[in-house]
């Protein structure tokens, strides 16, 4: 949306346009923050924070509290004027490395991953059995 709408260009030659964008995306953004909180409450968390919304009171998505229809206009949801907090990064890059540990951890179905857990762990105990014995002397 904001690049569509090339926000630095109507910065310069239509600031009141340009208003309603960042109002609008500003908007979108909280939205999305109060759909995904179930789902991830620490982004949410720190959206809100980040937003410089309460973090204890936010839009209901429920049909009996209203709300819904002030969702249909996302540049209305924060009031004119509404300064956001101090943005930063909300995830941070992970590294190859990272990615690869992932891609092996995750890979295949959950009864895989089950399986050689199971095996890794088996192998644990079998090495400490080793360990053991030769620390023993037997």
């Amino acid at each position: 949306y904001l690049q569509e709408t090339e926000f630095w260009r109507l910065y310069k030659q239509n600031q009141s346009l340009c208003s309603l964008v960042m109002k609008t995306a500003v908007g979108v953004v909280y939205l999305l923050a109060c759909l995904l909180e179930p789902f991830m409450p620490s982004f949410s968390l720190e959206v809100f924070k980040q937003l410089n919304l309460s973090t204890e009171i936010h839009l209901s998505l429920s049909v009996d509290k209203g709300d819904v229809d002030r969702l249909r206009k996302p540049w209305d949801l924060l009031s004119v004027g509404h300064k956001i907090g101090t943005p930063k990064p909300l995830f941070r890059e992970l590294k190859d490395e990272e990615v690869e540990f992932y891609r092996k951890k995750y890979e295949g179905s959950q009864a895989d991953r089950v399986l050689r857990a199971e095996a890794k762990a088996a192998e644990n105990v079998a090495a400490q059995l080793k360990k053991t014995k030769v620390s023993d002397g037997t």
